[in-house]
This record gives structure tokens, sequence and C-alpha cells, in this order.
């Protein structure tokens, strides 16, 4: 009774996963109501059976069926830091590259690239106050 349990669990995280690439821990912990350590459990076991990869985007890990493409995942990774930065400078208007930097944990040169995306996008501007650059939302 207790394999044909552990079975299902496992079974069941798996389909999440295939139905909602990118999803991470908590969602499923959440809508499955089984405990971390089981979750973490049968994730280790899907792992090596090579059914699952997981990456680190927005804070989070993100878990992946292995046949997913890796050029996805990393739009998906991409477009997560893009969204937290755009976040970050709406929620701190006047931020500076080097703060968001600091705030996220990620390097100068990746905020630079991705600021570069969200101004080319016109969603946010760069205004020069004194030798600082900070960030702005547009409105």
């Amino acid at each position: 009774m207790k394999q044909e349990k552990v079975n299902r669990n496992k079974a069941e995280i798996y389909y999440m996963i295939e139905k909602n690439p990118g999803i991470n821990v908590s969602r499923i912990v959440d809508t499955l109501n089984i405990n971390k350590s089981s979750f973490y459990h049968h994730l280790r076991k899907l792992m090596k059976e090579d059914m699952v990869k997981t990456r680190k985007a927005g804070g989070k890990r993100r878990i992946y069926p292995e046949y997913y493409d890796e050029k996805k995942i990393v739009e998906d990774v991409m477009k997560t830091n893009e969204e937290r930065i755009y976040q970050l400078i709406k929620e701190n208007p006047g931020i500076t590259q080097a703060g968001i930097s600091r705030t996220m944990g990620i390097a100068k040169q990746l905020v630079n690239y991705y600021i570069r995306k969200l101004i080319s996008y016109k969603r946010i501007k760069m205004v020069k106050k004194g030798k600082k650059l900070e960030c702005y939302v547009k409105e």
C-alpha cells in the first residue's frame, strides 16, 4: 500500500512538471499538498532517472522535464530576471545598476544587459544625477 502511494506521488509530481514546465517547488508542494521532504525525495529520484532537470531563475528553483529545450529554459530565466529588475526599479525609483546587482545577487554586467533590453522596450529610462545613473520606470 505504501509503495503505491510513493509511486502515485512521484507520478503526480512528474505530471505537474510536464504540464507546467518551469514550475517552482512551492507551487508543486502546495498544489499536491505534500511535505517538502517527500517532494525532494521524489525530485531526486526523478533527476536520477533523467526525467527532470532544475534551473535557478528569479530566486527560485524551477523544474523542467528532461526533454525540455535548453534554449526555452534560458529564455524563461532571462524573462524572469527582466521582470524582477523591472519590479525592483518600480519599487525603488532611482536605484542604480550597482544597487540592482547587490539586491538580486547577480553580476553588474548581467544587470547592464537586462537594463539595455528594458530601455530598448521603452519600459525604463536612465537619468544621470551627478556621477550616478539612476533607473526609473517610464510612465
